[in-house]
């Protein structure tokens, strides 16, 4: 089992004391599975085109690595199908928080979830002490997705697929290897204003 995984059941049997919820499917659900991610072509924020071997040499190198994902429009939207968007966005920037360890998106969108500090933390706490995160992609699996109304706001609970990845607690650790895993996650997320907010990020070990 990843840290990620353990910091995760830790914050469910916490949180299983003081919130209870049940989702189920909604058959007003579609059936064509649409997580609200944005495009290639919308992540790029440029309508020039990409340099060829004729073109001058750029004069600043291409970014490397991880790059934080954009929020799409969709995951700004009110109502169930937003609702939906943003909670497959908040899983991209998990994965990036995990990757890098900046976790500044990820305490924006929960600031008073606690499930989300305690991911916040793990990563923040990892880097700095030199380690790493790598795979271990979340990715939503597609039939599984409940969005609920719950006064304020909506329950939207996800299976989500984690690939086999590698983690190094701190500086010289010995190196974890972990195995794709199937876990799920429950969210409460209300509106501030024009945005998004995530109130609680409880997880569900054991499907």
């Amino acid at each position: 089992m990843s840290i990620r995984r353990s910091v995760v059941a830790a914050v469910a049997a916490a949180l299983a004391t003081t919130v209870t919820l049940t989702g189920c499917g909604d058959d007003e659900e579609p059936k064509t599975y649409d997580p609200g991610l944005p495009s290639e072509s919308e992540v790029t924020n440029s309508t020039e085109p990409s340099p060829t071997s004729s073109d001058p040499t750029p004069t600043e190198p291409s970014p490397t690595g991880p790059q934080e994902p954009l929020m799409p429009d969709a995951a700004k939207a009110s109502g169930k199908q937003g609702a939906k968007a943003f909670v497959a966005y908040y899983i991209e920037l998990l994965n990036y928080a995990s990757w890098t360890g900046d976790t500044t998106a990820v305490r924006e969108y929960g600031p008073r979830c606690r499930g989300c500090r305690a991911d916040a933390n793990l990563f923040e706490s990892t880097y700095r002490e030199g380690g790493w995160f790598k795979g271990g992609k979340w990715t939503p699996v597609p039939s599984s997705w409940a969005v609920l109304p719950r006064n304020p706001g909506y329950f939207v609970g996800v299976n989500i697929d984690a690939a086999k990845g590698e983690q190094r607690r701190r500086r010289g650790g010995e190196i974890t290897r972990f195995l794709a895993d199937r876990i799920h996650r429950d969210f409460h997320l209300v509106r501030a204003g024009q945005k998004w907010r995530i109130t609680y990020m409880e997880a569900e070990v054991d499907l």
